[in-house]
């Protein structure tokens, strides 16, 4: 049998992330009430928790997010806590193209370029899995759009190294042939290892949540 450009690189994705994530709710059939406790115990190697980690891993585990939404929550937090909550993400510049918001707004202008760089493709992941998840061709549109203006733009570095979107990244390549893209997803992919020739814990549930969307696509639950 023929295994598709999609499952090739899922299986990539997963080959590195899947052992670091080994014995967890994200690699093991649990219940709810084991991963809730996951996601109130997670952190990476370093004991660092971000606040956009439970949305993530509560979107990615289908349980309610074990915690409340800051008050103040910055882009990515709100997109994510909108995505775990089943909800559209909100406060996007959906009608429009290129960035998402990279420039849009006037109070991030002080933001250094590499933590915009990573809002950026950390709500663009967001969009992404609603997209797919939902089979939502607006959204789907507007992700595509704003994946050409980062590969055009942005380059594929952020403060951390984590690789948010890249199966958005993957999808762009597939569709349009644009090696650019295809670059952008490897860099990104690259960047998560070169530290310790493996991600650290969060980059390895990004990488495994992309592999998924694209396995998702090609069943044909995503909107392409």
């Amino acid at each position: 049998m023929t295994v598709s450009e999609r499952e090739v690189w899922a299986r990539r994705l997963e080959a590195v992330a899947a052992p670091v994530l080994h014995g967890t709710p994200l690699t093991l059939p649990s219940d709810a009430e084991a991963a809730r406790r996951f996601i109130l115990a997670f952190a990476d190697e370093r004991g660092h928790r971000r606040g956009v980690d439970p949305f993530v891993l509560a979107a990615f585990l289908g349980v309610p997010a074990p915690v409340a939404e800051p008050s103040s929550p910055t882009p990515d937090v709100r997109a994510w806590a909108a995505v775990a909550r089943d909800q559209d993400p909100d406060r996007l510049e959906l009608e429009g193209s290129g960035p998402l918001l990279y420039g849009r707004d006037p109070s991030r202008e002080s933001e250094g370029i590499e933590t915009a760089t990573e809002v950026e493709l950390a709500v663009l992941h967001a969009l992404w899995r609603r997209a797919t998840r939902k089979n939502h061709p607006r959204f789907d549109h507007r992700a595509m759009s704003a994946a050409r203006w980062a590969v055009a733009t942005l380059q594929p570095d952020n403060a951390t190294g984590h690789p948010w979107a890249v199966a958005v990244f993957i999808e762009l390549w597939i569709a349009s042939g644009d090696a650019e893209a295809r670059l952008y997803a490897e860099t990104l992919i690259h960047n998560s290892l070169v530290g310790a020739g493996a991600p650290d814990r969060f980059s390895a549930v990004l990488l495994l949540d992309s592999a998924w969307l694209l396995r998702d696509t090609d069943r044909g639950i995503g909107a392409r």
